[in-house]
């Protein structure tokens, strides 16, 4: 495993920028270790720090005002969040929960901010990030709005299968163990609903589960679904 220099002058956002002293960027962070299930920010908290995911896995949530929690990102491995620190000082209006014991990389705002002045190329990186997850975001909307639950359900499998399948003789499994409250959480839908639709996709053959993980057997059909 590559230790916390060699992981971070490698990364997408910082691959190419800290060649000539690749300690630098090191030294502009901070380890933290959140356990599963523990946050490393609330609503309300400062945003006053990028993350990058050194292990693990994290989610970013929000409560809606009747208390259900809507699901915005999972991400992995060499992914950032906290991203907004860089646009203002408005508080945090989401929560970033870790699915795994989960340790990541920080970068407060003043040394990101140092770190900006002397390789502005971070700029467009960031901006290039916080753009591609405004898009998703509109994407998403636009489902609820105009797509029924298996729409958006077979849409979802179809990405979590490009960020997480490896394929077997069976199809293409799905790395994570992901419960179907929170694949509810992320198309809007209920638990109950989200069930008996995997349900239908399992006897329809798009699917299979096995201890709880996914296998996507037929991405074709689950694409006609869209």
């Amino acid at each position: 495993m590559k230790n916390n220099q060699e992981f971070l002058v490698t990364s997408p956002m910082f691959a190419g920028l800290f060649d000539h002293d690749p300690g630098e960027l090191e030294r502009a962070t901070q380890p933290m270790f959140v356990r599963k299930k523990q946050v490393a920010y609330r609503p309300g908290d400062p945003a006053d720090g990028l993350y990058i995911i050194r292990t693990g896995r994290i989610k970013i949530a929000k409560i809606t005002e009747d208390g259900r929690e809507i699901i915005l990102n999972l991400l992995k491995t060499g992914d950032i969040f906290g991203e907004m620190a860089f646009l203002d000082d408005a508080p945090r209006d989401t929560f970033a929960e870790a699915l795994d014991d989960t340790n990541v990389l920080v970068i407060k705002k003043p040394e990101l901010l140092q770190l900006i002045k002397k390789r502005p190329a971070i700029t467009y990186r960031l901006a290039k990030i916080i753009g591609e997850r405004r898009k998703e975001a509109e994407r998403n909307m636009e489902n609820f709005l105009y797509k029924g639950v298996r729409e958006r359900l077979a849409n979802l499998l179809l990405r979590l299968a490009d960020d997480y399948g490896i394929k077997d003789s069976r199809g293409k499994l799905l790395r994570i163990k992901i419960t179907h409250q929170d694949l509810a959480n992320l198309i809007g839908s209920s638990r109950e609903t989200v069930s008996l639709t995997l349900g239908d996709f399992r006897r329809e053959g798009y699917i299979d589960i096995n201890e709880r993980k996914i296998i996507i057997k037929d991405e074709r059909r689950l694409h006609q679904l869209n």
